[in-house]
């Protein structure tokens, strides 16, 4: 049967008074220091601040303290305080609670880390009993709280302050005493951030305009179908001649010119008492030319000029 007990204990001896003061009790002075914040207490009492992501989360069973602590690597990747006794790498963040087989504690106050989420953690040596898990740096840590990173917002929050994007927490970090910023490596980050971003709105742009290449593609196919149906519509319902080609060229002393009539009919139809009309460079008065014969259904009648070379001229029923 799985035991899990749950323990609300402070991590660190802190009272509130009740001028909303801090007062916190320094086991190495035994002296009580007062602070005006909390957040003030987290900044003046945390030797170590770093940026790091959880790589790895492990519980583990103390014999000397009869209690279940979770071992917590951090790989870490930028350092603010105690750069000159932690370096980048893995470290340990050890946790009061955890499970260890069918058992578990659960601190209330204590972190519960998650694994691949990235954290700037405020800190102090661990007089924690460690595990035997190794990292890069010795020294064991235990957090006095903590900001996280949440990918899905792009938002970050603290145990004492809310932030509306991560850029914001390095400039507020900024602002602290006792701080040093990797500026170089926040302006790589942040041109990552700005590269990534233009990279993701570069192809959105190319998704969207495939969209409407495709989407305009489709668009022309339908309008194309419905202009040839018509077309084949009007084909179909047409029984009168009209003209189905021309030409109009010369090649000297040649008159390529030429009058191409169509039936679109099933039947045979006469072009007795129909005649060609054509008025010369806008010519009120039309030179008439009458056309006499048959044309069988689907089939055409050619009128050119007497000039026309021979070769069209053997095509002519009529010449002009």
């Amino acid at each position: 049967m799985k035991k899990l007990i749950t323990i609300s204990l402070s991590m660190m001896c802190l009272l509130t008074t009740a001028f909303g003061q801090y007062k916190h009790f320094n086991e190495e002075t035994k002296q009580w220091k007062e602070y005006t914040s909390y957040e003030e207490y987290i900044f003046d009492e945390s030797q170590f601040i770093f940026e790091g992501t959880v790589v790895k989360t492990e519980g583990y069973w103390s014999e000397k303290d009869k209690m279940i602590y979770t071992s917590n690597i951090i790989k870490i990747e930028k350092i603010f305080r105690g750069k000159d006794k932690i370096n980048l790498g893995t470290i340990e963040i050890v946790t009061r609670g955890g499970k260890v087989g069918d058992r578990g504690y659960e601190f209330l106050n204590e972190g519960a880390y998650q694994v691949g989420f990235k954290y700037i953690f405020f800190s102090i040596p661990s007089n924690y009993e460690s595990s035997s898990l190794q990292t890069i740096n010795s020294v064991r840590l235990q957090a006095l709280t903590y900001i996280v990173y949440q990918k899905s917002t792009g938002r970050a929050r603290g145990s004492f302050k809310q932030f509306k994007k991560w850029d914001e927490v390095y400039d507020y970090l900024g602002k602290q005493k006792n701080i040093t910023i990797p500026k170089e490596e926040i302006q790589s980050d942040k041109k990552k951030d700005v590269s990534g971003s233009l990279n993701e709105i570069k192809k959105q742009n190319e998704e969207r305009y495939a969209r409407n290449v495709k989407a305009s593609e489709k668009y022309i196919q339908q309008l194309q179908a419905r202009i040839d149906a018509q077309q084949t519509k009007s084909a179909n319902s047409c029984k009168e001649f009209f003209f189905s080609e021309y030409i109009d060229g010369s090649n000297a002393p040649n008159k390529n010119k030429v009058l191409e009539i169509y039936n679109p009919s099933d039947s045979v139809k006469s072009l007795n008492g129909y005649s060609i009309k054509i008025f010369n460079n806008g010519a009120p008065n039309p030179i008439e030319i009458p056309l006499s014969g048959n044309v069988n259904p689907k089939e055409t009648y050619v009128v050119a000029h007497p000039n026309a070379e021979a070769s069209i001229l053997a095509k002519a029923d009529k010449q002009m």
